[in-house]
This record gives structure tokens, C-alpha cells and sequence, in this order.
């Protein structure tokens, strides 16, 4: 049987980032930056961009209630990443619970 290595949820998401930049050509400061502007500082502590699925967006958020509002605000944010990162970019956003390191 094989060992596996235990990786942090930093080291995952960091590669994640990566890849996703590599593929999209959009950097990971960008992302995270534009995510922070549209959410607020607030909003940033609780959600982060995790990785870009084809054209999807998925968003980590650490509980159900900032899940529930950021879902409400759905339409602004998706609006708000459109219009910087390009409509051809980004289809669509999506939200998971999961953690993060912030």
C-alpha cells in the first residue's frame, strides 16, 4: 500500500491558484483582489476564490450563513468579475463550504 502525503489546505489551494493561472492567464493577486473589492473586508475573512473550473468560479466559504448571503448577492458578484476579468471568462460563480487559510 501506498503512503500519501497529508497536504495542508494552504498548499492545495496554492496550487489550485497556479494552475488556474497557467490555463486562464488571470493571477492570483488579481482574483483575490477583485473578490475582496466586491465582498469587503468583512466578506473576504469568510469567502476566497479557490479555483476556476472550465469557466466557473468556485468560492470556499467558511459558514452557512455568509454562504446563504454571498448566494443572495449572486448576480452583483458575478456582474462585478464579468466586468473586470472579461464576460468570456467567467460564466459563472459558485459557492462551497470548506475552509480555507486566510
Amino acid at each position: 500500500m501506498r503512503s500519501r502525503e497529508v497536504s495542508s489546505v494552504k498548499d492545495v489551494l496554492g496550487d489550485v491558484v497556479r494552475k488556474l493561472e497557467k490555463k486562464k492567464g488571470i493571477p492570483k493577486e488579481e482574483i483575490e483582489n477583485l473578490w475582496k473589492d466586491l465582498v469587503g473586508e468583512m466578506g473576504f475573512k469568510h469567502s476566497r476564490p479557490v479555483s476556476l473550473k472550465g469557466k466557473v468560479l468556485m468560492i470556499g466559504v467558511d459558514n452557512s450563513s455568509w454562504m446563504q448571503g454571498l448566494t443572495m448577492k449572486k448576480r452583483r458578484l458575478l456582474k462585478g468579475l464579468r466586468k473586470v476579468l472579461g464576460r468570456e471568462k467567467i460564466l459563472d460563480v459558485r459557492f462551497r463550504m470548506g475552509e480555507f487559510n486566510a
